[in-house]
């Protein structure tokens, strides 16, 4: 029996860790590898508003057909995104961020490109600002969520503090967010996409964070950067050729 029809994504790996990386002028004290090593709490900074960008140079052609982005102030820094290869001749534009609000977490596709050289172009008319950034292949999970499945803005986790007057009357109430829980199941998947992607996906989710996407199509502006919760439960044979895994997350809002 088949799952129903998946429009789930996940992007993992930040492929332009595979290459050179360079940018343009880069504040005092900071540095392009802030935005790219998956922390939230390391920034990028330019030295000016302006144009600036990331760029990763391989030695191979690399194929990427996504963009993830978190942690910035591109409201505040005005700022415009475009996601470019170069194709021996000069720059291409594949996918335009615009409109976007400061700390929006954003995954987007495209159909891929292989090229040698990426980069990330940012047009700005305010100092940006930049915490996370992933450029690479976007995974497919092969079963869309099924039933039970919380989305991650439903799942929030907060921490009330009410006060009171000593009369015992409504004196105010101090929400502490902690992010948003979920399960991202996948409860039927073959075989072989367990052994050659989902294995992948389970190492990768062991030591670093990821973007997650539950609807892509229908929700985009739902997708969120996910940290594993605790333990990865092992994936399981359910039948012949067929497997289930899940992971429970923590998604940081």
């Amino acid at each position: 029996m088949a799952g129903p029809s998946s429009t789930a994504y996940l992007l993992t790996e930040n492929l332009m860790l595979r290459g050179t990386i360079s940018s343009s002028a880069t504040a005092a004290g900071s540095n392009p590898m802030n935005a790219l090593d998956y922390r939230t709490t390391s920034y990028w900074r330019p030295a000016a508003a302006g144009a600036c960008w990331i760029e990763s140079t391989f030695t191979v052609p690399t194929v990427i057909d996504s963009v993830g982005l978190y942690r910035h102030n591109c409201a505040s820094a005005g700022a415009s995104v475009q996601v470019q290869y170069h194709d021996g001749s000069g720059w291409v534009t594949v996918q335009i961020l615009s409109s976007l609000t400061d700390n929006q977490c954003v995954l987007r596709r495209w159909s891929g490109v292989a090229a040698t050289r990426w980069r990330v172009l940012f047009n700005t008319t305010a100092a940006l600002v930049l915490g996370v950034l992933v450029l690479g292949r976007a995974v497919r999970l092969p079963y869309g969520m099924p039933a039970g499945f919380v989305p991650p803005r439903f799942g929030r986790q907060t921490d009330l503090l009410s006060n009171k007057t000593e009369a015992g009357q409504f004196a105010g109430r101090a929400v502490i967010q902690r992010g948003a829980v979920t399960e991202i199941q996948q409860p039927r998947v073959p075989v072989d996409w367990m052994r050659s992607t989902g294995e992948q996906v389970l190492l990768h989710a062991e030591q670093r964070p990821f973007f997650f996407s539950w609807a892509d199509v229908a929700y985009p502006a739902d997708c969120v950067y996910c940290q594993v919760r605790g333990d990865i439960p092992a994936a399981r044979v359910i039948e012949r050729g067929w497997m289930s895994f899940s992971l429970p997350v923590e998604c940081l809002l």
